[in-house]
Formats: C-alpha cells, sequence, structure tokens
C-alpha cells in the first residue's frame, strides 16, 4: 500500500539534480550520501584524514545504531533501532531535528539521499521519504516484510530490497513503484551499479543482474548460501562475502565465479561488504579479522586481528581502511600491509560502518553513542587530494 503525505514543497524534492546522483567508483570529498558511497559499492572516498583523527566531538542518546550515516550540506542523517532518526549538524553535533515512528520500528537500513530527501526503510518493511531541512514525511511505501537493504538512487530510480523477497524500483519524487522483481529469497544486500544493470543478491545464493529501466534478468550467477554482503563491483569483477564462510570473486561478464576464498584453519560467515584498494578488496569477518585478498586470484595478502566479529563494512581513504569491531574499537589500518596505525576504544560494540565526509569521519555504536573524528586544525589543501 501506498500513502502519500505531502509534507513539504514539490519543489523542493530534487532528486534529478546532478549533484546528488551518487559517483560510479568512489565517493566524493565532500558528501557520503549512501551506504557504501557510490554505485559501484566500492567504499572508497576521496576526501582528507588525518593519520591519527581527533575526537571533535560525540553525542550520547538513549539508543542503538546499525545503521550508516549519511552526510551533505554539513549535517548527519543516522536512522536507529528504535524507529528515530537523528539529523545532527556536521560540525558541532547539535540535533537539528529528531523523526519518531509511531511504533518505535527498529532501522538498520542506511539512508540514501535524493536531493532534498533522504529515504530508508525499516523492520516492519515501510519506505519513508524524509525531507532533508525538516524531517517531515514526503510519502511512505510498504513492503510485505522487513527492509536491511540500504536504498540506492540509480538513473533516477530508487531501489530498494525486502525481506518479502522482492526487488522494488520506486520514484523517488513519489514513491510510486515503477516495478518490482521477485527472488527465491530475501533481499537484504544494496543493489550494485554494471554497467545499466544492478547486481542484487539475496539469501537465495544467487547473483542477478536486473535491467534498472524493467527490472528484466540479464543473467545471473549461482553461489549458494546466504548472502548479507553488497557487491563490490571493479571492472568485470564482483565481490563479496556470504554467510557460508566464504569470500567470492565472480567475473559478471561470463556469468561465473572465478575464485572462492575459506579461511583455511577455520570457518566463519562474512557479513561485511568490500572496499577497494588498488589490487585488493578489503572485507570484515566474523572469524574477528579483517582481510585482504587480491582481487585476480583472492589469495589472501593480509590478515588484521580483532578482539570480536567484524560486521560493518570498511572505507578506504588513501591508504588506509577505516572500520569498526564488535569490541568496541575503531581502527585504522594500513590497506597496503595491514599493519594498525590507529585506533580509538568507543562505547559499545560498532556494527555500522564509517561515513567520511569534509575531513570528518562519523560512526555510532550498539550502546546509542554518535562520534565525529577528524583533525582540529582544519586542513587547507583542495578536496579530493588523497590522505598521505
Amino acid at each position: 500500500m501506498l500513502s502519500l503525505l505531502w509534507a513539504t514543497a514539490f519543489g523542493s524534492f530534487l532528486w534529478a539534480d546532478p549533484a546528488f546522483e551518487l559517483p560510479n567508483d568512489a565517493s566524493p570529498a565532500d558528501r557520503w550520501l549512501s551506504f557504501r558511497g557510490s554505485l559501484k559499492m566500492s567504499g572508497v572516498s576521496l576526501d582528507i584524514l588525518s593519520a591519527e583523527p581527533e575526537l571533535l566531538w560525540s553525542v550520547k542518546t538513549d539508543d542503538s545504531f546499525e545503521s550508516t550515516a549519511a552526510i551533505v550540506d554539513e549535517a548527519i542523517y543516522l536512522p536507529s533501532i528504535m524507529g528515530r532518526c537523528y539529523c545532527l549538524d556536521l560540525i558541532s553535533g547539535k540535533e537539528k531535528w529528531r523523526f519518531q515512528s509511531p511504533d518505535e520500528d527498529p532501522v538498520k537500513s542506511s539512508p540514501c539521499v535524493t536531493g532534498g530527501a533522504i529515504v530508508y526503510g525499516d523492520d516492519v518493511g515501510v519506505v519513508r521519504s524524509m525531507d532533508r531541512e525538516t524531517g517531515k514525511v514526503n510519502w511512505t511505501f510498504e513492503a510485505q516484510a522487513e527492509i536491511i537493504c540500504s536504498p540506492t538512487l540509480v538513473e533516477g530510480k530508487l531501489l530498494v530490497g525486502a525481506y518479502d523477497n522482492f526487488l522494488y524500483c520506486l520514484d523517488p519524487t513519489t514513491g510510486s513503484m515503477n516495478w518490482k522483481v521477485e527472488t527465491d529469497g530475501p533481499v537484504h544486500c544494496s543493489p550494485s551499479l554494471v554497467e545499466g544493470a544492478v547486481a542484487v543478491a539475496g539469501c537465495d545464493g544467487i547473483i542477478r543482474l536486473l535491467n534498472v529501466a524493467d527490472g528484466k534478468e540479464n543473467s545471473s550467477v549461482e553461489i549458494g548460501g546466504n548472502i548479507a554482503s553488497t557487491p563490490a563491483v571493479v571492472g568485470s569483477r564482483l565481490f563479496l562475502g556470504t554467510m557460508n564462510e566464504s569470500v567470492i570473486g565472480i567475473d559478471w561478464k561470463k556469468s561465473q565465479v572465478v575464485w572462492t576464498y575459506r579461511r583455511p584453519d577455520r570457518s566463519f560467515p562474512f557479513y561485511s561488504s568490500p572496499a577497494v584498494y588498488e589490487d585488493l578488496i578489503i572485507i570484515g569477518g566474523r572469524d574477528k579479522s579483517v582481510h585482504a585478498l587480491e582481487q585476480g586470484s583472492g589469495k589472501e595478502r593480509w590478515n588484521f586481528r580483532t578482539k570480536a566479529r567484524v560486521d560493518s563494512s570498511p572505507v578506504v581513504v588513501g591508504k588506509r581502511a577505516y572500520i569498526g569491531s564488535h569490541d568496541g574499537n575503531l581502527y585504522a589500518i594500513n590497506a597496503k600491509t595491514g599493519e594498525k596505525e590507529w585506533e580509538y576504544a568507543v562505547e559499545g560494540a560498532i556494527i555500522s560502518s564509517p561515513a567520511i565526509a569534509r575531513g570528518k569521519l562519523v560512526i555510532a555504536s550498539a550502546e546509542g553513542m554518535i562520534y565525529c573524528f577528524g583533525s582540529k586544525d582544519e586542513p587547507k589543501s583542495a578536496a579530493g587530494t588523497p590522505a598521505p
């Protein structure tokens, strides 16, 4: 059922503004618009971060967080497990507005910025579009089961998967449905752009490439096992983790698996989504480790140990990968060598992933803390220059 709740002037809802179309390969330095920052879900930011980021501010809430924040125009948007959405000032952490869903339905979906609005789903299957300035609801769309997937704006279409086994294509201005495609299991991951199609995976163990325009299936690859990880796209390859203890490299042009990585000494699932660094992908595992695998072969280049499982997804800035762990630490790892360069202990486990923009890293914890890290001396160099 579709419920249209026009709370703002229609003209303010500018999803077609090119500035808010997600970039293909990396997130620009001044904004973080969606879960993985780009349409190819690379987990790469072109921003600059200090080698040892300082805590600029923190905010304590009576809440809990699994979502990854969106950052745009010096505002942070972050949904919560208690069905709230917080809008905070990036510079000070001061709350601008707060939305509370009527039934406090948990939110694990990360928001997607669609111009004048943000969009996310909740655990009862409601997709909400909300005005970025006021927090008022523009429209809602109701799927038939929970939504963990973070929406993606592709070619003017809003794509979101649900646990009712459907991928939905919605109009971002009205919430009306353009098309839907049924799979054989819940859709957990976010759609990744692959040359006019989107790669979608879920709990049926199949990667599908669906045409953006009409949802028709171009091809599919069966890999077996449940999939929570969002695929990263590099050229003709897709990379993702699986819940059956493996990381997979797929040639999407040939519709075949080219390599499979399994830890030789013990087996644990991969819930984290990979980030791209040079010829590597970097991904967290429930084996309490962060793994760097060669894109060509799947061979492990390095392994970084934490003290608990890693469901957080890494973000690469320059030569460093930033990632959280259930051990309550936020880490900066040298992406080339796997050596720890920095860590910060937060209150509670970190399940969410970093959002990075304007020289700042924002992340939240399961204990209801929201943190912003950066440099107290703002860098004067042009945005987009890789960190040293």
